[in-house]
């Protein structure tokens, strides 16, 4: 074993019991007397796997219980002991995080095996938030896939806001990952190692809300729990009038009463604040003082064009995380998808690409074409697939419906090929109005433009917009 247990005890004999006991177990022991000593050893210590403390210290600045207020309980489990316990004695350390109590004499048995399942508990614990932050960062890099202007644009904002300690408001529709965002950069900021906690304001009952985020006599609240941390406030256009009041005060006061707060606050909406302000719905004070570093999350109506490489990227995870087989998306079909009108942005289109993979038919080659769809997607993309697109068969029975040119093209050229039609008929329908185009398509202006020219497309009329 290499774990490192410190012992925190003023009377030496036992710290010299307890120190043989661990170390014929292959632990690696750190002793200390009283609390400044203690202190000491957990700041200087590069790891401190548990900690066996004992409730009463003599000739120590602090007890046991008040040591333990100061130690990061979550990270490193605390053992306490004592030789005048009480039921209420043991209680209050539990309640103060720590993860047991031993009465002295202790059994060495029972001690070994509270150590050695606190130590456990503690590893699994990290494990598992570890993996969760990592599906939670892969999932908002997922999102942030692509290569439209937008999504470069937000990816160096984020790399240049994040380090810092401004406070950030991001607004954007349902479902383009404003959660994740919030997420990511706490992730991003100096203070990753501290709490991260969100609330939803929208599905709070009004009449709780303030017990969640400032407490009660009897439990803390949100704001003394993740001192230190990150905040994020999800919906925060739903927090009552009243509630926005005493949150100003908290913020412009750093104080909860007189406990002093120094916690990041980010902010998000799906409503216009500026609005809400001028119908008498949201503080307008509250609204600047988070509306420090404003974020706005793009839409997939403005970045379509990163669609297919999302499409990609979702069916990865599905793959790696989900136990699903790994499909391909044909890219006409990635191309027929960009199409869709998403308004749940890309929580839609994951929802939407996680149901065809589900009921995608078993194949060798595990390409989904447009034959293979749901009949429900089906529907929804009889109106945005071109009247002249190749629908892909399934066997080689139907090979005389497919455009003889397009199939004996390499993969690239083949998609050239259909983007060329594909964009032709959508000029056509719009009489040469690029921006008319560029708007149905879902592509950037200049992004358009870009694509017609590599293309060999003549947009002679683009100057009619």
């Amino acid at each position: 074993m290499s774990e490192t247990i410190l012992i925190i005890d003023d009377e030496e004999d036992i710290r010299g019991l307890l120190s043989d006991i661990l170390t014929d177990e292959g632990y690696k022991v750190l002793q200390a007397a009283h609390s400044m000593q203690a202190e000491h050893l957990i700041k200087t210590s590069k790891k401190i796997d548990l900690i066996i403390l004992d409730i009463w210290l003599e000739n120590s600045e602090k007890d046991g219980l008040e040591l333990l207020d100061s130690i990061d309980v979550i990270n490193t489990p605390v053992l306490m002991i004592s030789g005048h316990g009480s039921i209420d004695t043991a209680v209050q350390a539990i309640r103060k995080g720590a993860y047991d109590f031993i009465e002295k004499p202790f059994k060495t048995e029972r001690l070994l095996i509270t150590i050695k399942r606190a130590i456990e508990a503690t590893r699994l614990k990290k494990e598992n938030q570890t993996l969760k932050q990592r599906n939670t960062d892969d999932s908002f890099q997922t999102d942030l896939s692509g290569e439209s202007d937008v999504v470069q644009k937000l990816r160096k904002l984020i790399d240049k806001v994040a380090p810092t300690d401004s406070r950030i408001l991001i607004s954007g529709e349902a479902g383009t990952g404003k959660g994740l965002l919030a997420h990511l950069i706490h992730r991003k900021s100096q203070r990753a190692d501290q709490n991260y906690t969100a609330l939803n304001c929208a599905v709070l009952n009004p009449d709780n809300i303030e017990a969640e985020l400032f407490g009660t006599k009897k439990q803390s609240g949100l704001i003394e729990n993740v001192n230190g941390g990150t905040l994020f406030l999800d919906e925060v256009s739903d927090m009552p009038l009243e509630t926005q009041s005493k949150f100003l005060r908290v913020l412009q006061d750093q104080k909860l009463d007189e406990t002093t707060i120094d916690i990041r606050v980010i902010a998000s909406t799906t409503f216009d604040l500026e609005e809400l302000i001028r119908k008498g719905k949201f503080r307008e004070d509250l609204y600047y003082r988070l509306n420090v570093v404003p974020i706005k999350m793009p839409s997939l109506r403005t970045r379509k064009e990163d669609i297919p490489i999302l499409i990609d990227q979702i069916t990865q995870q599905l793959s790696e995380k989900g136990g699903m087989p790994k499909h391909i998306f044909h890219d006409e079909l990635k191309s027929a998808l960009s199409g869709l009108s998403l308004p749940g942005n890309i929580r839609e289109l994951r929802n939407i690409v996680e149901w065809i993979v589900i009921m995608a038919p078993e194949k060798k080659d595990r390409i989904i074409t447009i034959n293979d769809l749901p009949e429900d997607v089906k529907r929804r993309l009889d109106k945005t697939i071109p009247a002249n697109a190749n629908i892909v068969p399934n066997n080689a029975s139907n090979n005389n419906h497919m455009d003889i040119q397009t199939v004996s093209l390499p993969l690239k050229e083949a998609r050239e090929a259909f983007e060329t039609r594909y964009l032709t008929t959508q000029l056509k329908r719009f009489d040469g109005n690029i921006s008319k185009t560029a708007d149905f398509v879902g592509m950037q202006r200049t992004a358009l433009h870009r694509k017609l020219k590599t293309l060999g497309i003549a947009d002679k009329d683009s100057d009619n917009t």
